[in-house]
């Protein structure tokens, strides 16, 4: 086993773990054994259609057991992995397949076709589609007993689209065709094994490469900060498309842990979420800052507690003091919680800092720590290395950094001399943050040099969006400023002069270019900027979003619904009062916000809406009408299977099958209750009763039956023996 390579390391547990569970999603999970089988097939696969090192394969899928051994397949054949989202902005999209093409893109069978039409329609077609099955088939075809497969073994069919002359050919295989040992391929800890994309300062994404050494570094170095071993169960909330996923995922299995993906149903409705995490028995939690608010005001308000969770590992923006004191009210102070930092540019995170004290003052900046092993990080101004307290530049020195940016000539301002060495190459990284060192020699971030700001956890680069916004017709002067409310929510305020815009217009065009993350929550028209005296705009004088009154524009939400729904608007926005025509995401929401307000529209009227439902209907009219269609929707009756002699198993069927036939001598499945009834009992009566029960529901008569050699439910026709006696 060689520890450059993060995907040996996993092999090497994976084959002393077989029968542990590696993977838990909603309703299925997987075997570190059949993680290692599967993800070597579609590793063998993707050689067998070319893929040679140093190749692009895009992944594109939500978080699931798929994507994993996409990963792992990816890593193991060599080729450098690409998690992409297809639901982003087209010309995004098309930028980024255009700098790193992929040769092979995979997705899921449920959405191979309409992957297919998005890079036809777009003129960005991949040479090689793969749409992989259900993992839960593999999983569960895996379980087999004496010989009888519990699933057919057409579910193992993948279906794959080669490009030619002008449209794709659709073939299909199986993954039993492919090899369950992984393709014999002589690899560099030097090479590039992923690709990661950040916002660009000239509104161009930027692609960054990682390599195989680097990443398996930071991933061994976390295993071992926070405790992670075969015990641990840790959370993956980050998106596929951050490299914080790779956190999520490969420590877990790097440790022979369990890794839990929250379907996207839970993931984005907190009130679901908190109990998920309590439910899953979550040991460590990995989130940004503004998502652990919003968790830990949930878990106060449903009063739960998450005794498993041992460490809480947070990163991507500041950390408040009142952040540790909220989370100390409601969990006590059996957790360990630590602030990191690092940049994509220097594979994931660089600095660590356990927090070693609950007392902080609300409004206090926890600072990031010291640097983690195989790491130099400095704080330097024009006089040379910082003292305590002193304010300049963080640099980060370490052989373990990713390859650069696709676009090498960024690379000249990332990767550059080491400002206190002269008499020989010494290469380090500039951050672009402003810190400066404490008493106690941990970093504390002030800020940046350049107008990138972090946004709920994303990097935006702010000269970017202004460019996007100056390329509108009439727009003459543009000023973006991060604004911060009471709760330390983040929302970022779009101030413009010229021509005047609808807002709805505004954000509509930037939703072409950027992800929704990246756009403003207000744009606000002024016919001048304010100046100070030295002719610069004076800040302090824009308007904020408490002192908008929602425009010219302004139409009053109608009784009712609508009103309710205005409050819930204006304590997640911080406005005075919502038109009832006005758009949630131009009037101060935002990706984030927008799942408290699922949150809230949850606990208010018990309707689970989706994040594409709140981008969808943004105005308060059509989130009132499509809240009340949900409240009222009409029962609509599940028409009954005709009769037949057997039936297939259900996927909780098979797995209560499994698991009866694994457990003989105790059934974990049955309940037992003891009830003392009072006064004359009559049996015969009682008897009756239970008799016209299970006359009524079929379920209760159902049995399981073997059928050749394959497990099936039937169910008796009638209940003719006696089931109850009396004593």
């Amino acid at each position: 086993m060689s520890r450059s390579f993060i995907h040996s390391v996993i092999d090497n547990r994976s084959a002393a773990l077989k029968d542990r569970v590696a993977i838990e999603e909603e309703a299925i999970s997987i075997s570190y054994g059949h993680l290692l089988e599967n993800s070597n097939q579609i590793a063998n696969l993707l050689v067998s259609l070319g893929v040679v090192t140093g190749d692009v394969v895009g992944v594109a899928m939500y978080s699931s057991i798929r994507l994993v051994t996409s990963m792992l397949a990816c890593f193991k054949s060599d080729s450098i992995y690409l998690p992409l989202d297809v639901s982003q902005p087209v010309n995004r999209l098309r930028l980024m397949l255009l700098q790193a093409p992929p040769k092979v893109l995979i997705t899921t069978a449920e959405q191979l076709e309409d992957v297919r039409v998005l890079l036809i329609d777009n003129d960005i077609p991949v040479p090689v589609l793969i749409g992989l099955p259900d993992t839960a088939a593999v999983t569960i075809n895996s379980l087999t007993l004496e010989g009888m497969h519990l699933i057919e073994v057409d579910t193992t069919k993948v279906q794959v689209m080669r490009w030619e002359d002008g449209i794709y050919q659709l073939s299909v295989t199986t993954l039993n065709e492919y090899d369950v040992i992984a393709p014999d391929i002589v690899q560099s800890p030097d090479a590039g094994n992923y690709i990661f994309y950040t916002s660009g300062s000239t509104g161009l994404p930027k692609g960054i490469l990682g390599c195989h050494e680097s990443l398996s570094h930071y991933i061994l170095w976390h295993q071992e900060e926070f405790e992670v071993n075969t015990e641990s169960r840790i959370s993956q909330l980050a998106p596929v498309t951050f490299d914080a996923s790779l956190k999520d995922i490969l420590v877990a299995l790097a440790a022979g842990a369990t890794l839990c993906i929250p379907s996207p149903g839970i993931r984005y409705q907190i009130p679901l979420l908190t109990r998920w995490l309590k439910d899953q028995r979550i040991s460590l939690l990995q989130t940004v800052p503004s998502m652990f608010r919003l968790v830990v005001r949930n878990l106060k308000e449903q009063n739960i507690l998450l005794t498993d969770i041992r460490y809480v590992a947070l990163a991507g923006e500041r950390l408040y003091g009142r952040d540790v004191s909220n989370w100390r009210s409601v969990s006590g102070e059996s957790a360990v919680i630590a602030n990191l930092y690092g940049l994509t540019e220097t594979t994931i995170l660089k600095s660590c800092y356990r927090i070693p004290h609950w007392d902080w003052e609300p409004g206090e900046v926890i600072p990031v720590g010291q640097a983690i092993s195989n790491t130099l990080i400095a704080v330097i101004n024009e006089n040379g290395l910082c003292t305590e307290g002193e304010v300049g530049e963080v640099y980060i020195k370490t052989p373990y950094v990713t390859k650069g940016y696709l676009d090498t000539v960024l690379n000249e301002a990332l990767f550059i001399q080491n400002p206190l060495v002269s008499d020989r190459i010494d290469m380090v990284c500039r951050t672009g943050d402003i810190g400066r060192y404490r008493v106690d020699g941990s970093l504390e971030l002030l800020g940046r040099r350049d107008d990138q700001v972090k946004l709920h956890g994303v990097r935006v680069e702010l000269d970017g969006v202004k460019r996007l916004l100056l390329r509108q017709e009439g727009i003459e002067q543009v000023e973006l400023l991060l604004h911060q409310d009471e709760e330390l929510n983040s929302t970022l305020l779009c101030y413009y002069t010229g021509r005047q815009y609808e807002s709805t217009q505004l954000r509509h065009q930037l939703e072409q270019e950027l992800p929704a993350a990246h756009l403003p929550g207000h744009y606000i028209w002024l016919e001048e900027f304010p100046l100070n005296v030295n002719g610069k705009v004076d800040r302090k004088r824009l308007p904020r979003p408490d002192s908008l009154s929602g425009g010219d524009n302004y139409e009053a939400p109608h009784a009712g619904l609508e009103q309710e729904l205005s409050g819930i608007w204006q304590q997640i926005l911080g406005v005075d009062r919502i038109s009832r025509t006005a758009s949630f995401f131009v009037v101060g929401g935002s990706s984030l916000k927008a799942i408290q307000l699922l949150s809230r529209i949850y606990k208010e009227y018990e309707v689970q809406l989706t994040i594409a439902d709140i981008f969808k209907h943004t105005t308060l009219a059509a989130q009132s009408a499509l809240i009340g269609a949900s409240i009222k929707v009409n029962y609509e009756p599940i028409p009954p299977a005709a009769p037949q002699a057997h039936y297939p198993l259900s996927f909780a069927q098979r797995r209560l099958w499994v698991v009866a036939q694994r457990e003989s001598s105790a059934q974990p499945f049955n309940g037992l209750e003891v009830y003392h009834l009072e006064g004359i009992l009559n049996p015969a009566a009682l008897s009756s009763a239970f008799m016209t029960l299970l006359e009524r529901h079929e379920s209760l008569r159902t049995v399981f039956v073997i059928v050749r050699r394959r497990a099936c439910t039937t169910y008796t026709r009638s209940v003719r023996h006696r089931f109850f006696n009396f004593v």
